[in-house]
């Protein structure tokens, strides 16, 4: 009986490189895009840190190397967006931004459809305050 390999999205999307080129693609596109306003504002100008930080969590998120994990300990991120007021509309605009990027750099239909519940799950997870869903862009 042979091993069957474990698909994960991390190997699907393309690996590193791939990774590398969403989180450039994602940070590039809030920080030119109007469609994300709310989002852009929560950054500084220089996100050369916090694409570290995206890309090591995502690489663990997404089945690859344990980055996040060995450099923090956890995957726990909520206490890293706690100083943010996080809503809505700003957890709207952070997967408008996610799903822009992943067309960017031509990641499948299938690796989209794997991750789509999972990282809204997530983004909705670090919302701190509520308000009208007539804020919500989504």
């Amino acid at each position: 009986m042979t091993e069957q390999k474990r698909v994960v999205p991390y190997d699907l999307l393309g690996g590193e490189d791939a990774l590398l080129a969403l989180v450039e693609a994602f940070y590039r596109n809030m920080k030119e895009s109007g469609e994300t306003p709310m989002l852009k504002a929560m950054h500084s100008s220089n996100t050369k840190s916090i694409e570290s930080r995206l890309f090591k969590y995502l690489s663990s998120w997404l089945g690859g190397p344990s980055l996040f994990m060995e450099e923090r300990g956890s995957m726990c991120i909520t206490d890293a967006h706690r100083p943010f007021t996080i809503g809505r509309r700003e957890r709207d605009e952070w997967i408008i931004n996610w799903n822009k990027a992943l067309e960017e750099i031509g990641a499948s239909e299938e690796v989209k459809e794997m991750v789509r519940e999972p990282i809204f799950r997530v983004a909705d997870m670090l919302r701190n305050v509520d308000e009208d869903d007539k804020n919500a862009v989504a």
